[in-house]
């Protein structure tokens, strides 16, 4: 959404990008300089150090970004003229969901993709997903875009997927990416939030992916899954186990929220306080490596 509402938080949003760019092409050199035994070290400290710089303006450009919009009340979705459409207030600007292109073989799926819309329509909150037009995909992403009109629903996909899962008019914002890292990062970036509705393998890497980052400090935005019918039980009782092996903590397990409603998951996310983001930024770095965003 335009940010020409708010020139200097448009400044901030353009020096965020610059920052990153930098970023990218630092960590580029310190790739190169690393692979090359005869590289000195002081060098490569010092491609390390203009990266880390460079991964601090942007985070510190994006924090201060967060607090003129809440100063101000120029939110994103304020801006884009659809939030008015609800009297409930929601901490959340909009809420990213992961879920099938397909509709599954029972039909309380696509329903609880349409009731998953209508709630988040009905508290004022936007959608993020992952751009496809069919299956739970479609369906929630019409459901929002219907109820809350343009601007509320922001698609990102890859192109080579976009013939398999776009079918049809695409509904809402359409994002072209050029692989599944951009689609995710783009996503994080957007979203407030997370729900993971049923689906298949692309639905549990993106959903496990989120509440990784969440456990290693990378973000304190809320992950749920919103379990249909018991449709994630077996899911859920996995990591209970791994809880019992001692391969996940217990404060890791309570990352993840889960509620059987619609209405019950964003009430859990709602109330979600979050943890404590990790500022080593090595962490940071790793991140950024695999997955910082040039264009969209």
């Amino acid at each position: 959404p335009p940010a020409s509402h708010c020139p200097f938080l448009q400044m901030l949003l353009q020096k965020s990008i610059c920052a990153l760019h930098i970023c990218q092409h630092s960590l580029h050199i310190c790739q190169r300089s690393w692979d090359r035994p005869k590289v000195s070290f002081v060098h490569r400290r010092r491609c390390a150090a203009v990266a880390t710089c460079s991964i601090t303006q942007a985070q510190a450009m994006a924090s201060q970004a967060d607090k003129i919009e809440l100063a101000t009340g120029v939110a994103v979705g304020e801006r884009s003229g659809w939030r008015h459409a609800s009297n409930i207030s929601s901490r959340f600007n909009r809420v990213a969901v992961f879920c099938g292109a397909s509709e599954g073989t029972s039909p309380s799926y696509m329903e609880a993709a349409q009731a998953l819309g209508e709630e988040l329509a009905r508290r004022g909150i936007g959608l993020v997903y992952g751009g496809g037009s069919s299956g739970l995909m479609g369906k929630i992403a019409e459901t929002v875009h219907s109820l809350l009109g343009e601007g509320s629903v922001v698609g990102v996909i890859p192109k080579e997927l976009e013939p398999r899962e776009v079918s049809g008019e695409a509904v809402g914002e359409v994002r072209i990416v050029r692989n599944m890292h951009e689609r995710k990062a783009i996503m994080a970036m957007e979203a407030s939030a997370f729900i993971c509705l049923p689906g298949g393998f692309g639905t549990l890497e993106e959903g496990v992916e989120v509440l990784t980052w969440s456990q290693l400090g990378f973000h304190t935005k809320p992950v749920a899954v919103l379990n249909i019918n018991g449709f994630y039980d077996h899911l859920l009782a996995f990591f209970d186990h791994c809880v019992t092996e001692g391969f996940i903590r217990d404060t890791s397990r309570q990352i993840l929220i889960s509620d059987s409603t619609p209405a019950g998951v964003l009430d859990k996310l709602e109330a979600y306080q979050g943890g404590q983001q990790v500022k080593s930024p090595r962490h940071v770095t790793r991140l950024l490596s695999n997955s910082v965003v040039l264009h969209v």
